[in-house]
């Protein structure tokens, strides 16, 4: 990736100290001139549009509901009428329309210079900062509502956030000295974040509503990201000059800092995309356009430079795609050494490669190309800018904040439209908040980010009694791929960096892998996930199995362990098909490539072809810990007891082998369902199959083995038969403990029904007899 920069003829007498990019792509820039001027999206000069009486030192559009969306506004807000707002060192604020140049209104706002001025989320008020250290709180027309801060010091930075876990959800983040301060809208709130951030004064800050991250330059010549607590995620090294400007792109994924001389694009991590040199002296100011593939910079020399990201390079297999141009990729097939031009009709925003797609969204259209067929493309219209483009085997999901999430076949058509009972916010859509499957696309819910909600990929109605509810914030999810929707599963990372793993569509719970957990991946044809937690690359081959036998999720797992930790948080997993896993090293980008067993996908391929014997025949000739525990995780689920006693044999669980063949000698189909399922810890689903079978004695049998006393006489007195059994094994068992019996129930049956064992034991032979003798018993074969 590159930035391609260029420059007008026209510029600036004296230095641009700030520009403002709406979403329509029109440009206003000012500086120390005392001038407004506009350009067009493509950086041409439209003139002048006011002078003013002193130096302006910000500027930014003003939002109005309605109008043409895009990730580019502040939680969904747009820019409309032309009107902006002007603040300038004599302390006043102004509201002016640039298409006529008649100033609306002026008010008067700080003592001194103006250093800050943004508008909240929901566009409801203006917040400002100034050199007499105040910062404070405006209506919408600038009416003052409250001073928030007064630290006696210069703010030079202000800055709109959101912290809904510990400060309660908005909240105005300034920078004094070295210091940066986060202090929540609610009054109610009294706590405050603040940490030192810098060695010298915090010049500049940016709060990313999509990613949470912070980024702040400073007079040290560094740059720093931090997560919404203050904690440090990266540090760049020092430079020879201030860092002057940090601007965050709308999608949050990327970030431009400006210095003396120097432009560069870094990754929300921190690493460096681009460096490039800016011969127009220090970059005062910069703005991200709503598409996020330019940055607009407002520089020293009075110049306003456009910079155009090009040379963002996609893989898939054999496949390499380049946008070399704005509207240009060139599609390279590095076996046959062949490469295809694909020009486009407007500038493309989101591009994504996979599942043999290449999938193009531009700023009014989305093209669907078959990666070995791309001269018949596939392209129908968008209604607005595009905030998340997710491919999948089958279809597709692209959002905006127009119709919102959308579910598409690669032939384009919409097959569903999602119902969110919410409206319609960019942070609410970020690629780590979905997640889509052949049959389900999951979000967290916008109301409350503790719960997942599921929908059906097929009508876009949410899934029955289908949503997780977690104690903690989820802050990334992904759904598997391969099987049918019962074989749905989810997996998840909450605020305290736990992995949890569920099932989407059977009321399984969820289930604890691992701590410490920054990123996560499922392969895209089989039910292997895999990890970076606690520093190491963990892979799980069949996470399913802690829903069978927990005892064998740590057989079933593997940890690439040097010695030393390998991956940090910043580390992420970009791919994993195949046996190869791709991570993005956080420190400087580097893309590393791992490789996993190539044994396991054998395994699940021949138990897809029913082809039990092959796989044991590999798991023998490997003699492979997880490969065995793998077998016999399948094999649990399927029911196949012959192979489940293999490969319990070969993991030397001798007590699990005679369970089994205790299974094997249950006479019918329903008894054999129920025992696999309590072995499971399945214990209401194996007396729903018990009770649905006629069972009635197995299941009662079952509740006193498992010592739930209570609910075997339940049953046993709802159906009127075996209360004498019950108590007699419970007698047997208080006389075995030494205890007398403490509940009343069974104090009050003792006193009027008699046990008499010989009765008992009869009574038990004769139905185990009769369900010997139930038509299609017979032992497992």
């Amino acid at each position: 990736m590159r930035l391609n920069i260029t420059t007008p003829n026209e510029r600036h007498d004296d230095a641009c100290t700030c520009v403002a990019v709406s979403l329509m792509g029109d440009v206003i820039s000012a500086g120390d001139d005392f001038v407004l001027r506009r350009w067009s999206p493509n950086g041409e000069p439209l003139g002048k549009v006011h002078q003013f009486d002193s130096c302006i030192t910000y500027i930014t559009w003003v939002p109005l509901q309605g109008g043409r969306k895009g990730r580019g506004a502040a939680a969904g807000t747009i820019e409309g009428k032309d009107n902006c707002l002007v603040a300038c060192a004599d302390g006043t604020f102004s509201f002016l329309n640039a298409a006529s140049g008649r100033v609306e209104r002026t008010v008067e706002a700080h003592v001194g210079s103006i250093t800050g001025l943004v508008y909240s989320a929901d566009a409801s008020s203006i917040v400002s900062s100034g050199e007499d250290g105040c910062v404070k709180v405006w209506s919408q027309a600038g009416i003052p509502r409250t001073t928030l801060v007064l630290v006696g010091k210069c703010v030079y930075a202000l800055c709109w956030g959101s912290e809904t876990t510990e400060l309660g959800g908005d909240c105005v983040l300034y920078c004094f000295g070295s210091d940066v301060v986060i202090k929540p809208l609610n009054p109610t709130i009294k706590r405050q974040l603040k940490w030192k951030a810098h060695n010298g004064v915090v010049l500049a800050a940016d709060w990313s509503l999509m990613t949470g991250f912070i980024v702040t330059g400073g007079e040290d010549g560094t740059y720093k990201v931090w997560d919404p607590c203050g904690r440090s995620i990266y540090v760049s090294a020092a430079g020879g000059h201030p860092c002057t400007a940090v601007k965050f792109s709308a999608d949050g994924e990327m970030f431009a800092v400006g210095s003396f001389m120097n432009l560069r694009v870094c990754d929300k991590t921190g690493w460096s995309h681009t460096y490039e040199r800016l011969p127009e002296g220090s970059a005062l100011s910069l703005q991200w356009t709503a598409d996020g593939t330019q940055v607009v910079a407002g520089c020293g020399s009075g110049t306003v430079c456009t910079a155009q990201l090009v040379d963002r390079k996609l893989y898939w297999g054999q496949y390499c795609v380049t946008l070399v141009d704005g509207n240009k990729l060139l599609v390279q097939n590095v076996l046959t050494d062949t490469v295809e031009e694909l020009e486009l009709r407007d500038k493309v925003i989101k591009v994504e490669l996979g599942y043999g797609y290449l999938v193009a969204c531009t700023t009014t259209q989305c093209a669907c190309y078959p990666i070995e067929r791309l001269s018949a493309p596939v392209q129908f219209d968008l209604r607005d800018v595009v905030i998340t483009l997710i491919l999948g085997e089958k279809q597709f999901l692209l959002s905006d904040c127009n119709a919102g999430i959308q579910v598409y076949s690669y032939e384009g058509r919409q097959i569903c439209l999602l119902r969110l009972q919410a409206s319609l916010r960019p942070e609410i859509m970020a690629p780590d908040l979905v997640a889509l499957s052949p049959d389900t696309v999951a979000i967290r819910n916008p109301a409350d980010p503790k719960k997942i909600l599921f929908f059906d990929t097929n009508h876009g109605k949410p899934v029955d009694n289908a949503t997780i509810t977690h104690h903690l914030e989820v802050l990334s999810l992904e759904l598997s791929q391969p099987g049918s929707i019962s074989d749905r599963k989810i997996a998840f990372v909450d605020r305290n960096r736990d992995l949890y793993f569920g099932s989407v569509h059977q009321r399984l719970g969820v289930q604890k892998l691992s701590t410490m957990t920054s990123s996560l991946a499922w392969h895209d044809r089989h039910e292997i996930l895999i990890a970076i937690a606690d520093g190491h690359l963990t892979t799980w081959y069949y996470p399913t199995i802690v829903f069978s036998d927990r005892d064998l999720l740590t057989t079933t797992k593997t940890v690439r362990d040097d010695g030393v930790d390998e991956f940090s948080r910043n580390d992420r997993i970009v791919s994993f098909d195949g046996t190869s896993v791709g991570v993005r090293r956080g420190v400087d980008g580097a893309l590393l490539t791992f490789n996993t067993s190539p044994y396991p996908p054998m395994v699940f391929e021949h138990v897809a072809q029913h082809d039990w014997s092959g796989a044991i025949r590999l798991a023998r000739f490997l003699d492979d810990k997880p490969l065995w525990g793998i077998l016999t995780g399948l094999a649990l689920r399927q029911g196949e007891l012959n192979v489940a006693e293999v490969g319990y044999g070969a993991l030397f669980e001798l007590d699990k082998v005679r369970y089994i063949r205790h299974l094997k000698s249950i006479p019918t189909p329903e008894g054999r369902q129920a025992e696999l399922a309590l072995f499971q810890r399945r214990h209401a689903e194996a007396e729903r199959i018990l009770l649905q079978a006629g069972l009635t004695y197995r299941c009662i049998d079952m509740h006193t083995r498992l010592f739930n006393w209570e609910r075997a006489l339940e049953i046993a007195t709802e159906r009127k038969t075996h209360v004498d059994m019950v108590l007699a094994q419970r007698q047997r068992y208080l006389e075995a403990v030494g205890k007398e019996e403490s509940i009343p129930l069974f104090r009050e049956l003792a006193a009027s029904v008699k046990v008499d064992w010989d009765t008992v034991i009869e009574k038990m032979k004769q139905e185990q007899l009769k369900e010997a003798q139930r038509p299609g018993a017979r032992p497992y074969q």
